[in-house]
């Protein structure tokens, strides 16, 4: 199962230089539980700056996404594990590598992403200020904490060496549906042919919900009811099973086996985005 990602309403924006904070007083936490219990609180409070500082900008606050926060923390744990500060890991993997394979049922609209090396303060509200601070400070991490598009975010802080430095990653996104993790979980058998959606309704309007699909055969006509046609492409009918949950059946019967590439549009009519996510019907 493959997923193709392309950002298609905004890509993110890399500021690669590194962000540090002068201010130091180091004071080593005794045990691991405090350790955790400091930089659980580091992010709690990194996440409550972030959608005040967008509320006084007029943009609407971020949800929390758990899968994103366990992305952006592995981000900082590979950065303090492998000693570099970067959006591209050393194995060249880059923001989008990361959130294609933590959400591999996801339809990704947008992503951005955030990172900064602060050091320690025994306050870790006052250490997420300073996180932060250095963000609206930078123009590129600036934009986007006030990402328009952005609809959820997690956030992921590690303690380096010492416990001297913390790394903290953000992740922003926006997706227009995802797969039930069920269904996904199903399709490595090849044998689903009705699979379940979940709209983010924070983008989505049902109404104007479009699903799309690329047949295994690209000479394969499409008709509509008028009597022309789509070739190696056409387009399937949500079925809603609540206001935020609906079906759609691969015509397996009428284009036999292979791989369907499943497209979404939100603007309505017959538009739908190029990334879409791959299905290999086998049996």
């Amino acid at each position: 199962m493959q997923k193709h990602l392309l950002p298609i309403i905004a890509t993110a924006s890399l500021a690669l230089t590194g962000i540090t904070c002068t201010q130091l007083r180091y004071s080593e936490l005794t045990n691991e539980y405090e350790l955790a219990a400091y930089v659980q609180t580091v992010e709690k409070e990194i996440f409550h700056l972030t959608n005040r500082y967008r509320l006084r900008n007029n943009l609407p606050a971020l949800l929390p996404h758990d899968r994103l926060s366990n992305t952006a923390r592995e981000h900082s744990y590979d950065m303090v594990k492998r000693r570099f500060f970067s959006h591209t890991c050393p194995d060249g993997l880059e923001i989008y590598d990361r959130i294609d394979s933590s959400l591999p049922n996801y339809h990704v609209l947008s992503y951005a992403e955030n990172i900064a090396a602060i050091s320690f303060i025994i306050d870790p509200k006052n250490l997420a200020r300073n996180f932060v601070n250095s963000w609206i400070k930078s123009e590129g991490h600036r934009r986007n904490l006030l990402n328009e598009n952005a609809t959820h975010l997690g956030i992921g802080v590690y303690p380096g060496s010492g416990n001297r430095i913390l790394y903290g990653t953000q992740k922003f996104m926006s997706y227009s549906v995802r797969m039930v993790p069920r269904d996904w979980e199903q399709l490595g058998e090849g044998k689903i042919r009705t699979i379940r959606f979940n709209i983010n309704p924070e983008v989505v309007e049902p109404a104007n919900l479009v699903v799309g699909v690329n047949f295994p055969d690209s000479e394969a006509r499409w008709y509509t009811s008028s009597g022309s046609y789509y070739t190696g492409f056409g387009f399937l009918e949500p079925h809603w099973l609540s206001d935020t949950e609906f079906k759609v059946t691969i015509p397996v019967k009428d284009y036999g086996l292979g791989a369907y590439i499943i497209r979404f549009g939100i603007s309505g009519g017959t538009k739908t985005y190029k990334n879409g996510l791959t299905l290999t019907i086998r049996d």
